[in-house]
């Protein structure tokens, strides 16, 4: 029998903050963080308008995996950690093929 669990965790990054809880906080008291694009890297956007996200929360990537990651990919892996840090699970080699974010 082929027996699935999913267990849920929320983790996010915006412009409105570099956490879960702190997005939840500013949305509830309803601030926007939608404003000018500053990113040089966006330059070539036609209306620099958005929710830039314009510091990232601590992380321990390794500096060689950073370099070889897009932008979004590490937000999503940083997004991925927290959730599964608020779902109290952690990832190792031995148990790594039974996550998915």
């Amino acid at each position: 029998m082929d027996r699935r669990v999913v267990i849920t965790g929320v983790g996010g990054l915006c412009g409105l903050g570099t956490d879960a809880a702190s997005m939840w906080k500013e949305m509830r008291e309803g601030r926007s963080a939608i404003g000018p694009l500053a990113n040089s890297e966006l330059h070539d956007l036609e209306g620099m308008t958005g929710a830039e996200i314009k510091a990232l929360p601590e992380h321990d990537i390794d500096r060689k995996q950073l370099v070889s990651m897009a932008r979004f990919s590490l937000l999503a892996v940083l997004a991925a950690r927290e959730a599964m840090r608020q779902a109290g699970l952690s990832c190792d080699e031995g148990n790594a093929h039974r996550f998915g974010a």
